[in-house]
C-alpha cells in the first residue's frame, strides 16, 4: 500500500510545486508512515482524527483504502479547504468498482470544473486528478465522487418489540451489499475471532480480512471466495459490561455485532452458536435466528447456501441499511395477458408479495374478462386491448394507468417467490440500477415434470435480466420512452434502448422466480427440452421450488 500511495503523490503532487497542499488519510492504519515524506509547503491530515486546517490551499490530495472510506468521510464531512487542485486516490477497490468522479450538475464545482483525469492505479484502486479554473470547496466535490451518501440513521429499525437497546450503526448499502456474491465458493468455512486489539476473519490459521474499523467493500470482495463465516463471541460479551462501541481508527477496533451485522448484509452466510444477549440486540432477532439457524451441513450445499444468505442480506439491511424504507415501496405490477384461464393463477403469486404495497394493473390482451379474481389486498384494474394491438403498447397502455412509483412487469403463467418485488427493490437500493431483475435461472420443464436449475452469474452488472422480472423506477421508463409498440422481442428492445441511454442493468439473485416451460410453440423458450436438461446445473423430478420461492 505504502508504494502506491507514495506513487500517487509523486505523480501528482509533488510535479505540481503548490506553494500550499494538504494531503488528507482515511482509513489507512498510519497515515504518515503510509506517506512519507512531504514538501514543506504541505501538510498531512488523518481525516479519522481531524484537525485545524488552511481554508485556502493550492491543492488537496485526499487518499483513502477503499471507496467505503471514501463514503464514509463523505457522509460526515470534515472541515476541508478549498482549492483549485483536487487528487483523490483510491487506494484499494473491488472489481467492479469504477473509479470516483464528480456527478454532473452537482453544483458549483463541476460548472469551474476545467479538467478531469480518471485512471486505474496500482493493482486495484484508482486515481482522479481535478483542475479547477477557480478554488473550489473540497468537500462538496468529495460529497459528489462518494456518490451522495445517505445521511446516517441511528439504528436499525425493526419490528415491535425487536429495537435494539444498544443499536448497531447502521449499513451503508452502496458500500456493503450483495454484489458479487459467489454461488459457488472456492474454499471452506472462516472464523471471525478476536487477534490482539481488532477482529479477524482467518482461515486454515491465515487471516483473510481485518477490521480496525468498519467493514468495507474491500473487505467483503475478500470474503466472496469462502462458504462462510463462524462468529465466535468473545467471552467477556456474555457476563459483566459491554465494552464501549469505539470509532474508526480508535484502539480496540469494531464491535463484533457491527461486523456481523455488516457480513450478513453483503450476503456473506454466517453461522455461530448462543448469541450474547447484548448482540443479539444489536443484530435483530431475525437477523439472530437465521445465523443460529445455519449448520455447516447445510451451508455445505450450494443452493441451501446461497438460500441463507437471501434471506439473511434481506433481513440485515432492511433492519440496518441508511435507505431501507419507512414505507414499503409503491409498486405497479404490469401484468400483460391474452390467457383468462391464467388470470386466477398469476393474481395468487402477485397476492403473496410480502414488504411491498402493490396495486395491480391487468391487460386483458384480445379479450374482455367476464370477471376478474382478487390479489389478496391489492387493488386491481383492468386495461382492454384488441387482440391486433402490438404487445409493447399493450404494456405502454397498462404503464399509462399506473400510479406506483415503480413498474414490475410481470409474467402470467411463471411462479415468484413471496418477496420477488421487495428483493429486486432493495437491489435498487443497493446498487442504484435503473433497472433490476434476475437471471432466468430456474425451469419447471411441464413436459418432463422436472425442474431444472441453470448456472447464471447473479448479483451483478449484467446487460439484461429476464424480462418477467424487469423492474424501474417509473422515471426511468418514461425516459427511455417505454416499452417499443412491436409483438414481439419487446423485453430486448426495451433493455437495448436502456443500454443506449447509458442507464445500468443489475441482475440479482435468481432463486425467487421459476419459468414454466410448457407449449414451446407459446413460449419464449424454444429450445428443445433436450436443451434445458443438458444445460442444467441442478435437476428435480416433479415440480421443486426453492426456499426462496415458497417463502
Amino acid at each position: 500500500m505504502r508504494a502506491e500511495v507514495r506513487a500517487a503523490i509523486d505523480e501528482v503532487l509533488v510535479p505540481s510545486r503548490l506553494a500550499s497542499a494538504l494531503v488528507a488519510c482515511a482509513g489507512l492504519p498510519l497515515p504518515a508512515e503510509t506517506v512519507g515524506p512531504l514538501p514543506p509547503t504541505a501538510l498531512l491530515l488523518d481525516l479519522d482524527r481531524p484537525q485545524e486546517v488552511p481554508s485556502l490551499v493550492d491543492g488537496v490530495a485526499v487518499i483513502v483504502r477503499t471507496p467505503a472510506d471514501l463514503r464514509r468521510i463523505a457522509a460526515d464531512p470534515p472541515r476541508l479547504p478549498s482549492a483549485r487542485l483536487l487528487v483523490v486516490h483510491v487506494v484499494e477497490a473491488p472489481p467492479w468498482q469504477g473509479p470516483p468522479s464528480p456527478e454532473a450538475g452537482s453544483g458549483f464545482a463541476t460548472r469551474a470544473l476545467d479538467s478531469l483525469r480518471l485512471a486505474a492505479h496500482g493493482a486495484s484502486g484508482w486515481i482522479a486528478e481535478a483542475h479547477f479554473r477557480v478554488p473550489v470547496p473540497v468537500a462538496g466535490v468529495l460529497a459528489s465522487m462518494a456518490g451522495a451518501p445517505a445521511p446516517r440513521r441511528s439504528g436499525p429499525v425493526l419490528r415491535a418489540g425487536e429495537r435494539p437497546s444498544r443499536p448497531a450503526p447502521s449499513v451503508d448499502e452502496l458500500v456493503v451489499n450483495p454484489v458479487g456474491f459467489s454461488a459457488a465458493p472456492e474454499l471452506g468455512v472462516a472464523d471471525l475471532v478476536r487477534r490482539a486489539d481488532r477482529w479477524e476473519v482467518v482461515l486454515d490459521g491465515e487471516p483473510v480480512a481485518a477490521f480496525s474499523g468498519p467493514v468495507t467493500d474491500v473487505d467483503v470482495a475478500g470474503l466472496r471466495p469462502l462458504r462462510a463465516v463462524r462468529v465466535h463471541w468473545p467471552a467477556r460479551d456474555t457476563a459483566g459490561p459491554a465494552r464501549t462501541r469505539t470509532e474508526p481508527g480508535a484502539s480496540g477496533g469494531p464491535d463484533p455485532a457491527d461486523v456481523a451485522v455488516a457480513l450478513a448484509a453483503a450476503g456473506v452466510p454466517l453461522l455461530t452458536r448462543r448469541i450474547p444477549e447484548e448482540a443479539r440486540s444489536a443484530l435483530g432477532g431475525e437477523t439472530a435466528r437465521l445465523a443460529e439457524a445455519a449448520t455447516p451441513e447445510l451451508l455445505a450445499d450450494d443452493l441451501r447456501r446461497e438460500e441463507h444468505s437471501i434471506a439473511l442480506r434481506r433481513t440485515a439491511l432492511l433492519a440496518h441499511g441508511r435507505r431501507a424504507p419507512a414505507r414499503p415501496p409503491r409498486i405497479s405490477v404490469l401484468l400483460t395477458t391474452r390467457r383468462p384461464e391464467m388470470l386466477e393463477f398469476a393474481l395468487s403469486q402477485i397476492a403473496r408479495q410480502r414488504l411491498a404495497d402493490v396495486e395491480v394493473v391487468i391487460a386483458a390482451h384480445g379479450f374482455s374478462p367476464a370477471s376478474v379474481p382478487g390479489a389478496g389486498p391489492y387493488p386491481v384494474t383492468v386495461v382492454e386491448a384488441d387482440a391486433a394491438t402490438p404487445f409493447g403498447e399493450v404494456l405502454n397502455l397498462a404503464a399509462a394507468r399506473a400510479s406506483g412509483d415503480y413498474l414490475a412487469k410481470w409474467d402470467d403463467d411463471d411462479w415468484y417467490g413471496p418477496h420477488h418485488l421487495a428483493d429486486l427493490h432493495l437491489a435498487r437500493l443497493y446498487t442504484g440500477a435503473e433497472v433490476t431483475g434476475t437471471p432466468a435461472e430456474l425451469f419447471y420443464l411441464q413436459e418432463a415434470d422436472t425442474t431444472v436449475r441453470h448456472r447464471w452469474a447473479s448479483e451483478t452488472w449484467q446487460p439484461f435480466v429476464s424480462g418477467g422480472t424487469i423492474f424501474m423506477p417509473r422515471d426511468v421508463f418514461g425516459a427511455v420512452g417505454g416499452f417499443r409498440p412491436i409483438s414481439r422481442t419487446v423485453d430486448g428492445q426495451f433493455l437495448a434502448a436502456v443500454r443506449q441511454a447509458d442507464a445500468r442493468i443489475y441482475q440479482a439473485h435468481g432463486l425467487g422466480f421459476l419459468i414454466r416451460r410448457a407449449d414451446p410453440a407459446r413460449h419464449t423458450w424454444r429450445e428443445p427440452v433436450e436443451w434445458f436438461l443438458d444445460q442444467a446445473v441442478g435437476r428435480w423430478p416433479g415440480f421443486r421450488p426453492t426456499a426462496t420461492l415458497t417463502g
